[in-house]
């Protein structure tokens, strides 16, 4: 095969992986909502109390996102891209398992550092709430 069918089959299956990511979110989203109203439809026929009806509605409630896990995924990417330029600069052959461990080493720092980094900034956001006090909870 040459380089560029290899590039073009590379390209299409690279856009059918969108695609189909962005038609499968969507049909989840509409699942999800149909799913929703068939509950809150089932709760009105029913008379169900309002405890009963809280859980079930607790469902639909969004997840609480991790606000640093931006910040995880930067820094070990960060530490995998900083292996591989150290490697590029030792001349270091791929095919050696020094040249994986050096990146997956560099991948390990990038996340301690992210540790350290999500400590600081932790201890920083319970410091300010402890400035707020109770009144503005």
């Amino acid at each position: 095969m040459s380089n560029n069918v290899i590039g073009l089959v590379a390209v299409v299956l690279g856009i059918l992986c969108g695609i189909i990511a962005i038609v499968s979110a969507a049909y989840n989203q509409f699942k999800k909502q149909q799913n929703s109203t068939a509950i809150r439809k089932a709760i009105i026929e029913n008379k169900v109390d309002a405890a009963t009806a809280e859980e079930l509605l607790k469902q639909d409630e969004p997840r609480k996102r991790n606000k640093n896990s931006s910040l995880t995924w930067g820094c070990a990417l960060f530490g995998l891209g900083l292996g591989w330029i150290v490697g590029k600069l030792f001349n270091i052959n791929s095919n050696d398992d020094s040249y994986w461990l050096l990146i997956v080493g560099f991948m390990g720092l990038g996340l301690i550092a992210s540790f350290f980094l999500q400590r600081h900034f932790g201890i920083k956001d319970a410091a300010e709430q402890d400035h707020e006090g109770p009144a503005s909870h």
